[in-house]
């Protein structure tokens, strides 16, 4: 096995296991073990490999670079008629039509998709594509099955064991979803040139195995070992990287490595179009995906479900709605911001000032009472765990804290406990505020779901009883209070609120104008300032487990100002935290058994049983 000086994808020589040995079986088998051997080496570690002497005639892959790229320098309108989706696989997908990376601002390619000789060509447009793919895809299997058989040899398997999964390959998407794509990465022009465009943004692979054949341009590049390095075209050679199916049969053992297509530096390079031609490898639609060693990692989960959960998540905004919709964009930028910070503010969300107002209003009046009159409706209580009070230093969230100075007040739903002789307007500012982020709750659920290439209503189905009582829902409406502080107050390990994660699925927050809240990113604690008209939200516990640690429940806090005037100054904030139905299990969704099942009102009592004195 050869390695490459300018990177560290290995080349390995097929010699007589090319296409050049029409028969497989006459393949010597010192060269079938050195290849399976060479593979398992390099699948092991980088994830890609090169591949020369493999056989597949030249003249093919310059003839589909052509006659697609005939169909490529067409009108968009014409292009369009052949447009491709989720069910119906075979098509076109222009520009931005499938967004792999969701930081991208724009992924600037194009590219046509078949599953069979039978399926959806140009042929009215472009009539030589048809029969340039057709010819090119028949040696593209038959090396796939010779790469295959050596895979399993090198798992210790039978040697057909992989290759007998794959028995419709290329011959009908309603069997097997293989691809072969012809890709076309137009010029760019100085404009297109912009922070956020990629050619093709950050991804790894969704099927077994993909072949890749590259023009001269260059441009892709792979993820490994922390680092980017270049995946420059060898003249003569075939690219093949693996999947995720791959990496869920072998346990991880065997690594789907995530890579890119850059925009190049040089202006000449920008100003010219790239092709390439990608053999997207799937196992038969029906075979069922589980961990070849028994170990758990990954959940059983069968290849046309998973390949379609990958294709709406990457074309949430492209099928069947037009580039940037409303609902697009939004679990677009959601999806963003969730896998990263885990924090975000909305705004235009349509929620009156004046009703978040008039809570703040209405609470304040209740948490200038006596003590002795705020105990009375003390949280907790053998009949009454989720709503009423909750004062200072009753819930430590942070156990390295001293003191956490708030206060709080807690419901679960319109008739739940309220303090109606001590605060009177109390009851009705809430229940006119908590139906409105109810249903702006139930609008961010279902773009979260489409985000991750979910059904709609996967999220709210399982949020129904949202604000409708603790017997079903734990949704709390909380207002909260953090008093005035004397000096004496002041001392180290005393706090607003300690650093902690929320538990459940969401939270919206509305906050005044005195700040103190801080996230924790990067292993910085960042201020999250108040934003007039704007409401803060964060993802808790629940949904980290649901999506495999993809979402991120960010810790936070709220400190203490430094400030003289604002440490004199109250604070007050209304917290919607989202609670899953009590009775659904959460667990991840990918099958990797990251985090146990766990039911959401038993993981709810177990946090609060963990912080309230």
């Amino acid at each position: 096995m050869e390695q490459n000086t300018d990177v560290v994808i290995p080349i390995i020589d097929l010699d007589t296991l090319g296409l050049q040995t029409a028969d497989v079986e006459n393949v010597d088998q010192i060269t079938i073990d050195r290849v399976s051997r060479e593979l398992d080496s390099a699948f092991s570690t980088v994830g890609f490999v090169y591949l020369k002497n493999h056989g597949v005639n030249q003249q093919l892959v310059d003839n589909l670079f052509q006659r697609s790229k005939s169909f490529f320098h067409l009108p968009d309108p014409i292009k369009e008629t052949y447009r491709c989706g989720v069910d119906n696989c075979d098509g076109y997908t222009g520009r931005d039509g499938e967004i792999l990376d969701t930081s991208a601002r724009h992924e600037i390619r194009e590219s046509y998709d078949v599953a069979s000789p039978d399926g959806l060509y140009p042929d009215e447009h472009a009539p030589e594509f048809r029969q340039a793919v057709n010819d090119l895809a028949p040696p593209m299997c038959e090396l796939t099955f010779r790469l295959l058989r050596c895979m399993s040899l090198a798992l210790g398997l039978d040697k057909e064991f992989f290759g007998e999964r794959h028995n419709f390959m290329f011959k009908a998407a309603e069997k097997n979803r293989t691809i072969f794509r012809t890709l076309y990465y137009p010029s760019l022009a100085d404009t297109e040139t912009l922070a956020g465009v990629v050619r093709c943004g950050l991804h790894s692979d969704y099927g077994t195995i993909t072949l890749l054949l590259q023009d001269d341009m260059g441009g892709l590049e792979i993820l490994t070992q922390g680092k980017w390095f270049p995946a420059k075209p060898i003249p003569g050679t075939i690219m093949i990287n693996l999947g995720d199916m791959m990496q869920f049969w072998t346990s991880d053992r065997y690594v789907a490595t995530v890579h890119r297509v850059v925009v190049p530096e040089e202006e000449i390079r920008r100003r010219t179009p790239r092709q390439s031609i990608a053999f997207f490898v799937h196992p038969d639609n029906d075979v069922m995906i589980a961990p070849l060693d028994g170990s758990g990692k990954h959940q059983p989960v069968d290849a046309l479900t998973y390949v379609k959960s990958r294709l709406i998540a990457s074309r949430i905004h492209y099928l069947g709605r037009p580039w940037e919709s409303t609902i697009d964009r939004v679990a677009i930028e959601l999806h963003s911001a969730f896998s990263t910070v885990g924090f975000v503010y909305l705004k235009n969300h349509g929620i009156e000032q004046v009703k978040v107002d008039n809570v703040f209003r209405a609470s304040q009046s209740f948490f200038q009472l006596p003590d002795a009159v705020k105990d009375e409706y003390r949280c907790g209580q053998p009949d009454n765990e989720s709503d009423g009070y909750t004062g200072k230093d009753q819930e430590i969230l942070d156990v390295s804290s001293l003191h956490e100075i708030r206060e709080a007040y807690d419901v679960a739903s319109p008739d739940g406990v309220y303090p109606d002789e001590h605060a009177p307007e109390f009851r009705k500012a809430i229940n006119e505020l908590a139906p409105e982020l109810r249903e702006l709750t139930i609008r961010l659920l279902k773009c979260m779901a489409l985000a991750l290439g979910l059904e709609e209503d996967f999220f709210s189905s399982r949020h129904q009883y949202i604000f409708h009582g603790a017997d079903k829902n734990r949704t709390i409406f909380r207002s909260l209070y953090y008093p005035t502080l004397a000096d004496t107050d002041i001392q180290p390990g005393v706090v607003r609120c300690g650093a902690h994660s929320d538990y459940g699925a969401i939270t919206l927050l509305l906050q005044d104008d005195m700040g103190g809240l801080e996230v924790l990113s990067r292993g910085e604690w960042i201020p999250a300032i108040p934003i007039r008209g704007t409401i803060l939200i964060n993802l808790g516990d629940l949904m980290q487990f649901w999506t495999s640690d993809r979402y991120v429940a960010t810790v936070h806090r709220v400190l203490v100002p430094e400030e003289e005037i604002r440490r004199r100054s109250t604070r007050q904030s209304i917290a919607f935290f989202v609670h899953a139905d009590n009775g659904v299990m959460i667990s991840p969704l990918d099958g990797s058994k990251k985090h146990l099942p766990v039911e959401a009102l038993a993981y709810l009592k177990s946090r609060i049983s963990a912080t309230y004195k």
